[in-house]
């Protein structure tokens, strides 16, 4: 190991001072050393830190490149100016300085643990485990090691993992804000949403970042449908940081669900999606239409999933009732059906250099018109060569009537809308139905539906592979006489062709579901059964399944 600048006399008083949490002090003496001596490679680099301390990173920063001037080699200086730079965001910077001072000293813990945390920043998460491994095996006993190798387990969906390396965080330090806040987002992750806000709360009473605290003790009272709450605690978030773009999401997601539209859709700009996309394309926030658009072109960018895009379409026609020429830019998949909606002039499947007086998210359509009603969903009408197909192929299946189901819907991973309900409660239900059964569950695991024609005690048919061609589901969804789903594009699509489906709400809904009620305003007729606060589906699959019995008797009269 290279050898460090030595350490006077002063330096070590300067030092003890510092551990002692005598910080003025330490400061005293180091300006004191540096005014005898400028160059003094140990001093620079303890004045760094103590003007880190303050937060000062840049002063830090200058600090620390000072001592390297001096001392090239300075392991201490190199790991604490990758950690600084980090700090700034600066993190392809701060990877310079830390595999350097790791190249001198291999066993270097803090450098391990930087260059870990740089690694996950950047996203490049299996590195950043591995490093972070090493780390807690340098020193077992550093609670920034294990808090940031749970952080990183976390970001991993390693979630078991997470919660062990945090739980010797905290063992380590019952009072760290960071680990509380760590582990209260595996409890969030894992649905454990009780655990999830008592682990914010402590976060928040030992120094988390009260702001981002806040609006995650907030996100897991939603959970627990506690949504005067949670929207307290995210309006509490934004008098600390008004500009703090998840606290305005998430009070978006309370305020839409209350039917409070004009402020929801205001904060709902700050989405994730919404900005990333300006991000990259540089692009204002959302601007608010004028009542008349008379020889105007408007641009309407697609920017969510498939069933996104068919629900915000619904306020087309409001803006075509403006006098503007609308183009849409679609997806190649969803481009057929977009073609059938009349207030879209043009649909173009893919990028498009023509010139618009305004470009807008699709969903930001509603706040940029003012809307504060919910129009009906956009009419589609499928294809009639398919509508024959499928008939033919449904009569080879098996006998009317028809029933389709799903159980799933969206990504199983953080920041994803994830819904799932009980697949054995939809069979066993689905093994009572008259008729055929169809199976319409988007990428089902391997042996799933086998195991749930097991759970229904019966034959079903899968015809999951559809999901692969709207134009085909769209089709299949016209000819059956019930589908029972979880909310996904399949449901957009039924509500577009006029008919109903039966949803199964996991907590917590989606706001285009509303925070209670039989039917939402945006899917008239549709039925709704939402899953307990405390996680039970004993209710509402019970309410499913007496309302399909329902269906039974007529179906058979």
């Amino acid at each position: 190991m290279t050898p460090q600048p030595a350490i006077s006399d002063a330096l070590q008083r300067a030092i003890a001072a510092a551990e002692a949490g005598s910080y003025e002090r330490a400061e005293s003496h180091c300006r004191q050393i540096l005014a005898a001596t400028p160059s003094d490679a140990g001093a620079l680099c303890l004045a760094g830190a103590l003007a880190a301390r303050r937060g000062d990173v840049e002063g830090a920063v200058a600090r620390y490149i000072a001592a390297l001037d001096v001392a090239p080699r300075f392991v201490k200086a190199l790991s604490n100016l990758g950690a600084a730079l980090s700090g700034l965001g600066r993190f392809d910077e701060a990877e310079t300085p830390l595999m350097l001072a790791l190249q001198e000293d291999p066993l270097h813990g803090p450098a391990t643990i930087n260059l870990g945390q740089v690694r996950l920043a950047q996203g490049r998460v299996a590195e950043a485990i591995g490093l972070l491994q090493r780390a807690v095996e340098l020193a077992p006993g550093d609670l920034m090691a294990w808090n940031n190798l749970g952080a990183a387990f976390l970001r991993a969906e390693r979630l078991a993992e997470a919660k062990e390396a945090l739980q010797y965080a905290l063992a380590l330090e019952p009072a760290s804000g960071a680990a509380w806040s760590n582990i209260a987002s595996v409890d969030h992750r894992l649905g454990r949403y009780g655990d999830a806000a008592e682990g914010f709360r402590k976060a928040f009473d030992n120094g988390a970042a009260p702001a981002e605290t806040l609006t995650h003790l907030g996100a897991a009272l939603r959970g627990m449908g506690r949504y005067a709450e949670a929207l307290e605690a995210h309006e509490r978030s934004l008098t600390l940081k008004p500009d703090l773009a998840e606290a305005r999401f998430n009070r978006a997601l309370l305020l839409l669900g209350e039917g409070r539209f004009a402020e929801g859709w205001a904060e709902y700009r700050a989405r994730p999606s919404a900005r990333a996309f300006r991000a990259r394309q540089k692009a204002a926030d959302a601007p608010r239409l004028p009542a008349d658009l008379t020889g105007k072109t408007v641009l309407i960018v697609t920017n969510q999933g498939f069933g996104d895009e068919l629900f915000f379409l619904r306020f087309a026609p409001a803006l075509k009732a403006r006098g503007a020429s609308i183009l849409y830019r679609a997806g190649s998949k969803i481009a057929p059906l977009a073609r059938q909606i009349v207030a879209l002039d043009r649909v173009i499947d893919g990028e498009t250099n023509e010139p618009a007086d305004v470009a807008l998210l699709v969903d930001d359509l509603p706040y940029a018109l003012g809307e504060t009603g919910t129009p009906p969903a956009v009419a589609l009408t499928p294809d009639a060569q398919k509508l024959s197909e499928l008939r033919g192929r449904l009569a080879g299946l098996g006998p009317a009537p028809y029933l389709g189901v799903t159980w799933r819907g969206g990504i199983d991973k953080s920041g994803s809308l994830f819904k799932e309900a009980p697949r054995a409660d939809v069979a066993r239900i689905a093994g009572a139905w008259p008729g055929t059964v169809l199976v319409l569950q988007r990428a089902p695991h391997a042996g799933e539906v086998a195991a749930f024609a097991g759970e229904a005690g019966r034959d079903v048919q899968d015809l999951s592979a559809l999901n692969d061609d709207l134009d085909d589901m769209l089709a299949l969804l016209a000819l059956l006489d019930d589908y029972v789903a979880v909310s996904n594009t399949n449901v957009h699509l039924r509500q577009s062709l006029g008919l109903p489906s039966r949803v199964l709400l996991p907590m917590p809904a989606d706001w285009r579901w509303m925070h209670a009620g039989a039917q939402s305003p945006w899917f008239p007729g549709t039925h709704v059964y939402r899953q307990s606060a405390d996680g039970s589906w004993s209710d509402a699959v019970n309410r499913l399944a007496d309302d399909l019995k329902a269906v039974f008797s007529r179906v058979m009269l």
